[in-house]
């Protein structure tokens, strides 16, 4: 195609946005994807920091509520002893849950995809599945790991289905 032909850049010219409408285009394109983008990734890495942090705060509140649990919360900081009675146990895997939850509801309302609040709750689910059927399967209570396993994908997705259900309620009858 030869450029220097004035008919085809008069026809072009009627047809195809100018360089500098065309850049700003691109560059407007770039920007909004950048965002979508830089939102996900700090929705999948908040969430994941609220997950963990939500877990602590609730535990610390209980240890303040119950000073046997934080007798044997502290052994199992100092010595890695689990030392829990059942009951604290089921009370730990309560405390999972809930931290969970919030770290979907965090990462569906900061994402602007629900891909985000699926990595995240596949990276917790990893994580967990190492830690508690890998490393200290020996450690816990069999029943234990798998209360802890098993819930965490769905608590975490059941988090971002809150925070959708929050942003649009249901219509009333």
């Amino acid at each position: 195609m030869d450029r220097s032909d004035p008919g085809l850049t008069a026809l072009l010219a009627d047809h195809l946005p100018s360089g500098q409408e065309y850049g700003t285009e691109i560059r407007g394109l770039i920007s909004a994807r950048s965002v979508v983008i830089v939102r996900n990734v700090l929705a999948v890495v908040v969430g994941a920091c609220v997950w963990m942090v939500a877990f602590y705060a609730l535990a610390t509140g209980l240890a303040q509520l119950w000073p046997d649990y934080a007798l044997h919360a502290r052994q199992w900081v100092r010595d890695g002893a689990f030392t829990f009675t059942a009951a604290m146990a089921c009370c730990n895997l309560a405390l999972w849950v809930l931290a969970e939850i919030a770290a979907g509801w965090v990462a569906a309302k900061i994402g602007t995809a629900r891909t985000a609040v699926w990595v995240l709750a596949v990276l917790v689910g990893l994580y967990l599945a190492a830690v508690h059927l890998l490393l200290y399967w020996p450690h816990f209570p069999w029943w234990y790991n798998l209360g802890v396993v098993i819930p965490a994908v769905p608590a975490v997705l059941w988090g971002e289905r809150l925070a959708v259900r929050a942003k649009h309620p249901p219509p009333t009858a």
